[in-house]
């Protein structure tokens, strides 16, 4: 098994318990943040949101499940480009950047790998996180978008 793949079953144990032990003090427990951006937009700023650390560990899961693949370049077309999401993690001093686009996932910490995902399992998940957070018609044609690539 590769490092990524530990550290990600390990981080998504870590948040697996922190999400189980909801409610006791901040300070005995990590704090562990994931803020997502949907990139889409040029000239205004794009949406934006926080992931529980449940949610952070059920994406965290999901990119361990999945096949790790061969480098490569993703495009940087107008429109949609993805989601981006960073893991902090505070006790580490650490930060893992993903983006999810075109049913690949690019995860880079220390160093970078790259997992297919040809369901586009993440991305829809993390467009499923985005609907509180986005006009219904961007969902819909993001939806359409996401499914027709």
């Amino acid at each position: 098994m590769s490092r990524t793949v530990c550290r990600l079953l390990s981080l998504a144990l870590i948040l697996a318990q922190v999400a189980c032990t909801a409610g006791t003090s901040p300070t005995t427990m990590p704090a562990t943040t994931s803020h997502v951006e949907l990139d889409i937009f040029s000239g205004v700023p794009n949406p934006t949101w926080k992931l529980s650390a449940a949610d952070t560990a059920t994406l965290v899961g999901a990119i361990s499940s999945l096949s790790e693949t061969s480098p490569m370049s993703l495009p940087t077309p107008l429109g949609y480009r993805g989601f981006l999401v960073t893991i902090d993690e505070p006790e580490s001093g650490s930060a893992a950047t993903i983006r999810a686009y075109l049913g690949i996932v690019e995860y880079k910490e220390r160093e970078t790998k790259y997992y297919a995902d040809p369901d586009k399992q993440v991305e829809r998940w993390l467009l499923d996180t985005a609907r509180p957070h986005i006009d219904g018609k961007l969902y819909d044609s993001l939806l359409m978008e996401i499914g027709e690539q």
